[in-house]
């Protein structure tokens, strides 16, 4: 397994994480959720594990809202995706029941009632519709979009796209959606409340925390990652359980912190082959000793030597790893 900070990770290298995805699908069943994290936790991984293996009766669409600009636009998007859920045969059944009460006559049309009118009706036709499986919406980023749409349609928009989606979600009995994002919600409700506009937009989801791993899974995933990317040293036990102790269990910290060991040691590798080309001055050139096996406390501290300032969790005593 190759350490990959920040990108995207096949479902199988998504370590610690099934319990939490048991609770979310069992929820999932009577509620909408609400996901609370901190950054770099690891939430849109969890949800796109669920995507790529979801639980049997369920249709899942993930969507990262951070660039969706305005009410329309995310009206017209929940509608496209619940038209491609929908298939032809429902779509047709659809169209000429809009055709008589609304004289409208093709898809185009139909996209530019108001974006209410459009996400509301594109809700009404997925809890109709006669399907084998349950679409659940998963929605990245959602505080991002509706805070650009506080910026752009103003903030009475903004609490009406989340009071809408949650009225939906009361009056739908069927109607699922996550929430989740990079900053808290809360903050951006805090902005509309301040605006003298509260909205009850999260009281009926349920709240999850997602919080670091348990101590065993950091470990086994830091074991992995030192083997795949064929770390060298003393003890790979001992150095991943000082790697995700030092990084408080925080999974991408932990591909963050290899990815940097990875760097140092192609590069200590180097200077090793340059050395032998060249005759010899009596003094190294490196931290450690021409031969020797880097132990755990080598490797962390070959990180702190070379740390940029981060964005690690507070309290934590290892920041990212400086890349050259």
């Amino acid at each position: 397994m190759k350490a990959n900070p920040g990108g995207n990770l096949d479902p199988q290298q998504v370590y610690g994480r099934n319990d939490l995805i048991e609770l979310l699908w069992d929820r999932l069943e009577t509620q909408s959720i609400l996901i609370n994290a901190e950054r770099r936790i690891g939430k849109t991984q969890i949800l796109r594990k669920m995507l790529a293996e979801p639980r049997q009766g369920w249709k899942p669409i993930f969507r990262d809202l951070e660039k969706v600009h305005s009410a329309q636009e995310f009206a017209e998007l929940v509608y496209d995706d619940v038209q491609q859920f929908l298939g032809t045969k429902e779509r047709a059944k659809n169209f000429v029941q809009r055709f008589f009460e609304e004289h409208e006559t093709d898809h185009v049309n139909l996209k530019s009632r108001t974006w209410k009118k459009l996400l509301t009706s594109a809700i009404e036709d997925l809890m109709k519709a006669d399907r084998p499986e349950r679409l659940a919406f998963f929605w990245d980023e959602v505080p991002y979009m509706v805070e650009r749409i506080r910026h752009n349609d103003g903030p009475n928009v903004a609490a009406e796209i989340l009071d809408t989606v949650r009225s939906l979600r009361v009056e739908q009995e069927k109607f699922r959606v996550i929430f989740t994002g990079s900053i808290g919600l809360h903050h951006v409700l805090g902005k509309l409340t301040a605006a003298g506009i509260p909205t009850s937009a999260k009281n009926d989801m349920y709240h999850v925390t997602v919080t670091p791993l348990a101590p065993h899974d950091a470990e086994i995933l830091a074991t992995a990652l030192l083997n795949g990317e064929k770390i060298t040293c003393e003890d790979i036990e001992a150095a991943a359980s000082t790697i995700a102790a030092e990084v408080d269990y925080f999974p991408f910290y932990i591909h963050h912190v290899v990815a940097g060991l990875r760097v140092e040691q192609l590069s200590r590798q180097r200077n090793k082959r340059d050395r032998l080309r060249r005759p010899t001055t009596g003094r190294s050139s490196g931290s450690l000793a021409t031969g020797s096996l880097p132990n755990a406390a080598d490797l962390v501290l070959s990180q702190r030597q070379r740390r940029e300032p981060g964005d690690f969790h507070s309290g934590c005593s290892v920041t990212h790893a400086g890349f050259d």
